[in-house]
């Protein structure tokens, strides 16, 4: 009897390794890695960063504190979301908008602000041109702007910078779909385009305005 138990010690252990190994190997059901969120392309701040003035730099861009003007311009509601490239929320993260007025021109020292003929086009008193703000909780933002005009050489478009904690800060640009100005901009490529481009919609919350939503997707900086 205490010849068979000693034989059956080796399998004993064998069988425990066997159990041991299965144990170790990789789960059939395990779920693969989160794929990334494609990033918001850099697409450069240009020459119109927005400098100091008296105006307000909120996130409505559309009226001014202690002036009767509104906006000139069909209004528009910027709705947009920031995330890391994994898909998870950035709350935080500091927004900057600027663009240009409803004739195409920007409020800044460099900018050209004549009409074809020559003749200097007045700053809209009512707009602010350029604005702040900051996500929140849901990484969600707005602003409430206008259709900015076009001008030689370049669809309409909005101008974002985006800088947040542990992530690369992003300057980039929406464009709107079937804007015929698009594919001949030499700013961006046609990837970038792909990309930040996006439909205008009807604004829900108030009839005369339109709406644009968007995604902003961070990536985490080196560590």
């Amino acid at each position: 009897m205490g010849q068979l138990s000693r034989q059956a010690r080796p399998l004993k252990l064998l069988g425990i390794l066997l159990l041991q190994a299965l144990f170790m190997l990789p789960s059939a059901a395990a779920p693969a890695a989160e794929k990334a969120l494609e990033a918001t392309p850099n697409t450069g701040i240009g020459p119109h960063y927005p400098v100091p003035s008296s105006r307000e730099a909120d996130s409505d861009l559309t009226s001014q504190e202690g002036i009767e003007a509104i906006a000139e311009g069909r209004p528009l509601r910027l709705r947009a979301k920031v995330r890391g490239d994994r898909g998870e929320v950035v709350a935080g993260a500091r927004i900057v908008l600027w663009q240009t007025d409803a004739w195409g021109k920007y409020d800044h020292p460099r900018a050209d602000r004549s009409d074809a003929e020559g003749n200097p086009v007045a700053l809209d008193p009512g707009f602010q041109y350029s604005g702040r703000t900051l996500s929140d909780e849901s990484g969600g933002f707005e602003f409430l702007t206008i259709v900015p005009g076009a001008y030689e050489g370049r669809p309409a478009h909005l101008h974002l910078t985006i800088h947040a904690e542990g992530y690369r800060p992003v300057a980039t640009e929406i464009h709107f779909v079937g804007d015929p100005a698009a594919e001949d901009d030499y700013i961006t490529t046609a990837a970038q385009r792909a990309l930040i481009t996006k439909r205008l919609e009807q604004d829900p919350q108030r009839p005369d305005g339109l709406l644009v939503v968007h995604q902003i997707v961070l990536t985490p900086k080196a560590p």
